[in-house]
């Protein structure tokens, strides 16, 4: 396979637009090209920085810029959640085969951000390794835009969470009954027919 040069470089900030009515700013921390098995890939990290419009570069201080660390909610069943002990980093590794349609607008020391080793191998953000995320999303920040929520307009993002957590349980509960449905269906034209045509019976000569 041909070598893809990275389009992105370590320390390039991504303005990003995760969802209406806010903006945000993502980190390039590592870069490296494609090889014979992977697309070229970058460890991206998203920060804290939260604006109601669209920033400039020069408004920005650096210095301010952190990673955001947050308690993801897990699903355990249906109806049932939990907070995650754990805290998380939210850095991920993206698959970059374009720098089209990324808003670029500085640049940082990467380390400045994020000092401990990277590693491409995946994992769940220990020991240098996490979570491998595809190309680069359209509401890359998500993750910022929630904690920002949680402190300034946390009743709203509270209803919002549960408004969520309705729409994916009556989405989850109709596809489990889609596949009852089809399990079933194929259960029955499946199952064996009944060929046994009993003889009549013949009464004694």
């Amino acid at each position: 396979m041909k070598k893809i040069v990275n389009p992105l470089t370590p320390g390039d900030v991504i303005q990003t637009h995760p969802a209406r009515g806010y903006w945000g700013c993502a980190v390039v921390l590592s870069a490296r090209d494609s090889t014979e098995k992977f697309q070229p890939m970058c460890h991206i990290g998203v920060t804290t920085l939260i604006t109601r419009k669209k920033y400039s570069w020069k408004s920005v201080d650096p210095a301010e810029l952190e990673i955001v660390r947050f308690y993801p909610d897990v699903r355990i069943a249906p109806h049932e959640y939990y907070c995650d002990p754990d805290v998380r980093t939210c850095i991920g590794i993206y698959a970059v085969k374009s720098s089209a349609g990324l808003s670029i607008v500085g640049r940082v020391d990467p380390s400045a951000i994020y000092s401990l080793p990277l590693t491409f191998d995946v994992g769940d953000g220990t020991n240098g390794r996490f979570p491998m995320c595809g190309p680069i999303p359209d509401d890359l920040g998500d993750e910022a835009v929630a904690a920002w929520r949680q402190v300034h307009d946390s009743a709203r993002f509270n209803r919002d969470v549960v408004k969520d957590r309705e729409l994916y349980e009556r989405i989850d509960a109709t596809i489990r009954a889609e596949a009852r449905q089809a399990r079933k269906a194929r259960s029955s034209s499946a199952a064996p027919k009944n060929s046994f045509k009993p003889k009549p019976c013949r009464g004694s000569a």
